[in-house]
This record gives C-alpha cells, sequence and structure tokens, in this order.
C-alpha cells in the first residue's frame, strides 16, 4: 500500500532536502554523462559506452529505490475502534498523539506525524520516515549514492586539473572554497562552475559514507538509531538473522533491483527477543 502525501505533514526543510537530492542528482549526472566524460580523449578513456551503461545502471539503482522508498507504507495501523490492544505483548506503549498502542520498537514522527514500525530515523533528503519495510531500500540507495560518488570524483579530479593547468596547492584551496577564489578574480566564472560542482561531489560522497557506515554498524548489531543510542541490544539475535530483518530472504540479491520481491521475516510488529 503506498503512502498518501496527505498523510505526512513535512516541513519546508523536507521539500527542499528532497528537491535538492532529486534535481541535483539529475543535474550532476547529466554534468557528468554529457559533460565530463565527453571531454576526455578517447584514447585516454577506453570503453566510453560502459561508463554510460554504469551511469545508467547508478541512477536507476539510485531513483528506483528512491521510489521504493517513499511509496512503501511503513505506518502502524490503528487497531480497535479506541485503539487499544488488550494483552499488550512486552514492550509495547501508548501513544498520546495518534491515541493508540504501539508496538515494541516503533516510534512516532514528529515530522510525519504518525507512529513508525521499527523506525529507525526520518530521512530529510527522502522526504519521509526509514522502517521496518522500507529500511531496504534506503540501505541500498545511500550504497549506490556512496559507489556513484566514488565513481564520479575519480573522472572530476583529473577533469578539474586539466581545466585548471595541472595539480597545484591553490587546486586544494579552490576545492574547499571556490567562491572565495571568483569573488577575488582567482577563478573565472566557468572555472568557478568546475571547482563548486567537484567539491558538492566530495562533500555528498563523503556524507552518504557516513550515512552508510552508521547502517552497516546498526545492522550489525540489529539496532534501530533510538537503540543504539540508548544501548539497547535486545534484538540481536546474530548477524544473518540482523541482514535478514532488513534485506529480506533474498538478502544482498535485493542490490540487483528495487522492484526484486524480498520478503520480510515478520510484520514489524512481533519481534523474536536475543536470549
Amino acid at each position: 500500500m503506498a503512502l498518501n502525501s496527505k498523510d505526512f505533514t513535512g516541513t519546508h526543510f523536507d521539500r527542499i532536502a528532497f528537491n535538492i537530492f532529486l534535481f541535483g542528482g539529475i543535474f550532476l549526472l547529466w554534468y557528468e554523462a554529457c559533460f565530463v566524460l565527453p571531454s576526455y580523449d578517447p584514447n585516454t578513456v577506453q570503453y566510453v559506452w560502459f561508463h554510460y551503461l554504469v551511469a545508467g545502471w547508478l541512477a536507476f539503482s539510485i531513483y528506483g529505490n528512491m521510489y521504493k522508498l517513499k511509496t512503501t507504507d511503513t505506518v502502524h495501523k490503528r487497531r480497535g475502534e479506541d485503539g487499544v490492544v488488550a494483552n499488550k505483548p512486552r514492550g509495547w506503549k501508548y501513544c498520546r498523539t495518534c491515541v493508540m498502542d504501539t508496538p515494541a520498537r516503533s516510534h512516532h514522527c514528529k515530522v510525519c506525524n504518525v507512529c513508525i514500525l521499527k523506525r529507525d530515523h526520518h530521512c530529510w533528503f527522502a522526504a519521509c520516515c526509514i522502517g521496518y519495510h522500507n529500511h531496504r531500500y534506503y540501505v541500498v540507495m545511500v550504497t549506490y549514492m556512496v559507489i556513484a560518488g566514488l565513481y564520479c570524483n575519480s573522472f572530476n579530479c583529473d577533469f578539474v586539473t586539466s581545466v585548471t593547468g595541472g595539480f597545484s596547492v591553490m587546486n586544494v584551496v579552490w576545492f574547499l572554497g571556490p567562491h572565495v577564489g571568483w569573488v577575488f578574480g582567482f577563478l573565472d566564472g566557468y572555472q568557478f562552475l568546475i571547482y563548486l560542482l567537484s567539491s558538492a561531489g566530495i562533500i555528498m560522497t563523503v556524507l552518504f559514507t557516513w550515512l552508510l557506515v552508521i547502517q552497516i554498524i546498526q545492522i550489525k548489531s540489529g539496532q534501530t538509531k533510538y537503540e543504539r543510542t540508548m544501548e539497547i541490544h535486545n534484538y540481536n539475535i546474530k548477524r544473518q538473522w540482523n541482514i535478514q530483518e532488513v534485506f529480506g530472504e533474498k538478502s544482498f540479491l535485493v542490490f540487483l533491483s528495487p522492484f526484486l520481491n524480498s520478503a520480510l521475516p515478520g510484520d514489524g510488529i512481533v519481534f523474536s527477543a536475543a536470549d
């Protein structure tokens, strides 16, 4: 069941971050595939068609998982007329905002204004929460963002040095502050744009690498962001189970396609606890 955008309140920052991710990513894809790569000598970069195929695959993996991430329902549904569950299992709690009982590991998101099953965090770039049923798409999307960043930066470094006449200490300075070089006349408009886009690529790669490392640590220990912060280890059964709980029965095959069906072992409501 797809989420209705009217169910979420969202914020202006949510919408800005999502549009930056969506349209900024498309712009950078155009920049890399239609501007940077064609500038290389065919004798230097062989099999140009292969790089275009890689670019297409990365774009499909990133935006395909983004689509599934946003359209997969991970909201806890109200049970009964009064929202109260009789003989609640251990860990259940009452949400005063939603006026209903919610299962263990679920939390209310103030931005989405709903209770999310096994809530990990609210993703600004996706403008939605990461929970039990869409966690897989978030992790795969971030993984491909890191791969895309490393892939593009490897080309950008050579491209920038070719535009600026070779590597120097000032190259590093302008990477850190291209606007300074432009304001004081050390860089023309073209060089400023090249440095700006390359710097943005490096910053985003570092950011998504950091997000991926966090997810790897949490999946390895069977935790959500809240559980890691509070040092809760109640659901760390074994590594294989922790992985399956995020990626489903087909595990890492989900990296091949966001549309590959990989059933999760549970329903996001009942969880097995560690001994």
